[in-house]
């Protein structure tokens, strides 16, 4: 019997492994798709999979086009039995699965559905995970990480593996999986179609370079495991002044707490130096060293290097952004005044400042399975909505329009039970008929989100859409809800990066002219280690509250967000979905708003305690928040200018005049 054949989709550690199984299994791989990758392994000593496959005669295609039909007709001529995807970079496409006679098969270092994205095992080292942690074969979809399970293997993490430690004992297992089930197959046997438990499903962003940086103002046992998580690559870091300062081995040392700054080096310990954290002291190599001359002439103190001075506490421009006490906002006792519902994450652009544009996150990969929200569940927050009276923003990871389900539909259904609805759109899929329903409905503002006034910045900041068809789109909304005297109020709004820097007034003249009702200058945010976006892409940094005097966040106080499954989530910071306060499939809004968790929360952050929550301290978007210059305002100043032109037409028609307005003062807001 001639040999089975396979072709093998990798990179570098678990493919190099994977393609060792396979060929002890008995198999003849032909092809070897994998990255281009400028340098060595960085984590573990192991050879590149393209030069250990070359070595062994086999034909290898670096950075492949997967779209290039050349290349499925070849794969096709050659005809594997076994398609086998080892961490590949990206989701093998479907014209590659579903071939008679063919297995494809993935697989992933953890236990799915548990730990699905990128970088699991940089997650698993940080969150000390003893549950999650091993080795999943699945069977390949389009989608990543959904596919049924063949097989799993658990593995226990030490306390002192790193990232290159643990991704080496999960390669070997894998290998030992591979290859059992290379050989299963080769014997004729079926493999096992386990489903994945949708309700246990984790998501974890794909880990970056900043994801090292070591801030010493943390409990010690969470900034080691962070320096375990990120070594040996992209290697821990914190700064000295300016200077950066590799972190290369780190020890815990048993000294308890004590009143000294965190960050501060205490002395020199051997070729370690003992810095000071929270509760307690790491002993830690550095490259540079820091040497005895170095502390004997200064005070060494690490620190994040990203603290931003505030230049006038709770003042920008004479705008209020603090309280002098904080607590529940007056409407929001019982029930958000703001439930921000995900109701897409699919998207017909790509915007370069989204968190969710492939290449800025892997977000949209974890919502793979829920693209849209069910209907029934957009029902019934709409139904409960519709008894407090209070808003209904639709928006999400894509464009809400592109809902299946007809997203005019279920914003018909909400208004009809009292619900407010609040809609951000690109303008992209607005027809005049699905317009003409919207206003007809009496939906209370549509938010065109825009960020540019000409067609050749539009081109650069939103990607993919016509610059014609969204001028023809709000011109025509602006238009018709004058004739018609509708309650919508029409807004657009302009994220504040580099890019339109020089042009902002010129932008919100350009749309004020048109017709809408304000222009809302957004800030740049990063969200964080979610997304690798660039904070330097901001054209206004400067804070709205003081972050490092606690000043409270004011989203856990009136809104609330929920994500496609339903599951509910503190604040629109985490868009991953680390926090669970519940599910609206089970618990009603209320019960989840009013329940122990958000009092927790919000206990918290009205003591002026938010950085003890870690979600909360990670984030760098919680000083753009105000209280005051908000989304209420925004529907103020909105409505305000919308009964102005309605009047103003009023008084047109019957030949009056009455003074003129001023026209909407555009602000940054939150």
């Amino acid at each position: 019997m001639s040999s089975k054949k396979a072709v093998l989709f990798g990179l570098s550690g678990f493919g190099n492994t994977a393609l060792r199984a396979l060929r002890a299994a008995g198999y003849e791989v032909g092809l070897v798709l994998t990255r281009k990758e400028p340098g060595p392994f960085p984590y573990y000593d192991e050879k590149r999979l393209a030069d250990e496959a070359r070595e062994l005669g086999i034909e290898v295609l670096e950075d492949p086009d997967l779209g290039d039909k050349g290349l499925k007709a070849r794969i096709d001529a050659y005809a594997p039995d076994l398609l086998l995807a080892a961490t590949f970079s990206t989701a093998v496409p479907h014209r590659f699965l579903g071939v008679k006679g063919r297995a494809c098969l993935g697989l992933q270092p953890s236990l799915l559905p548990a730990y699905r994205g990128a970088t699991p095992t940089t997650w698993m080292v940080l969150n000390q995970e003893p549950q999650h942690c091993g080795v999943t074969l699945y069977h390949l979809t389009p989608k990543a990480f959904v596919g049924d399970i063949a097989a799993q293997r658990e593995v226990t993490i030490a306390a002192d593996d790193t990232d290159g430690t643990l991704r080496r004992k999960l390669a070997d297992v894998a290998a030992e999986m591979v290859r059992e089930a290379a050989e299963r197959l080769a014997r004729g046997e079926e493999l096992p179609r386990i489903p994945q438990d949708e309700k246990a499903i984790t998501f974890f962003p794909k880990r970056t370079r900043r994801d090292g940086l070591i801030k010493f103002d943390e409990p010690t046992r969470n900034i080691y495991d962070r320096i375990r998580a990120t070594s040996p690559y992209p290697g821990p870091y914190t700064y000295w002044g300016d200077r950066e300062i590799e972190i290369t081995a780190a020890e815990v040392v048993e000294t308890g707490t004590f009143e000294v700054e965190p960050g501060l080096v205490m002395r020199r310990s051997g070729n370690s130096v003992v810095v000071k954290t929270r509760d307690g002291a790491l002993r830690v190599e550095t490259r540079p060293a820091i040497t005895s001359e170095d502390l004997a002439r200064e005070l060494v103190v690490f620190s994040d290097h990203q603290k931003i001075g505030i230049p006038k506490k709770g003042l920008v421009g004479g705008i209020v952004h603090t309280r002098e006490t904080y607590g529940i906002e007056p409407g929001a006792e019982e029930f958000p005044k703001m439930v921000v519902l995900a109701t897409v994450y699919p998207c017909n652009a790509k915007c370069p400042n989204c968190p969710y544009t492939e290449g800025n996150s892997d977000i949209r990969l974890k919502y793979a399975d829920a693209p849209f929200v069910d209907p029934a569940i957009f029902k019934k927050i709409a139904d409960e909505c519709g008894q407090y009276g209070s808003f209904l923003r639709i928006t999400g990871g894509g464009e809400p329009m592109m809902h299946p389900s007809d997203m005019v539909a279920l914003i018909e259904y909400a208004r009809s039970v009292g619900a407010k609805v609040w809609l951000n759109t690109n303008g992209s899929l607005m027809p005049k008929e699905k317009a003409d329903r919207l206003l007809a409905c009496g939906l209370d503002q549509v938010e065109f989100s825009v960020d540019a006034a000409d067609p050749a910045t539009y081109a650069i900041v939103r990607a993919g859409l016509d610059w014609d068809s969204l001028l023809e789109t709000v011109t025509y909304m602006v238009e018709e809800r004058n004739r018609q005297k509708s309650s919508t109020n029409i807004v657009v709004s302009v994220i504040n990066q580099d890019i339109v820097r020089d042009s902002m007034d010129q932008i919100v003249k350009f749309w004020l002219d048109l017709g809408v009702d304000e222009v809302i200058k957004r800030k740049f945010l990063t969200w964080g280690s979610n997304t690798g976006i660039d904070a330097d892409h901001s054209a206004d940094p400067t804070p709205y509250l003081d972050k490092t005097e606690g000043e409270p966040c004011p989203y856990p106080f009136h809104r609330l967000n929920i994500d496609s499954r339903g599951k509910v989530e503190v604040c629109g910071f985490d868009i991953t979905g680390r926090t669970n306060l519940g599910n609206v499939r089970d618990q009603s809004i209320r019960e989840i708003w009013t329940g122990p968790m958000f009092e927790w929360w919000r206990a918290k952050h009205a003591a002026r305690q938010g950085g003890d929550i870690p979600l909360c301290r990670e984030c760098p978007d919680w000083q753009y928040r105000s209280w005051t210059h908000n989304w209420e305002k925004v529907m103020r100043t909105a409505k305000a200018h919308r009964l102005r032109v309605i009047e103003w037409a009023e008084h047109e028609k019957g030949g009056d005049s009455i003074p003129a307005g001023p026209t909407p003062a555009s602000e940054p807001i939150s």
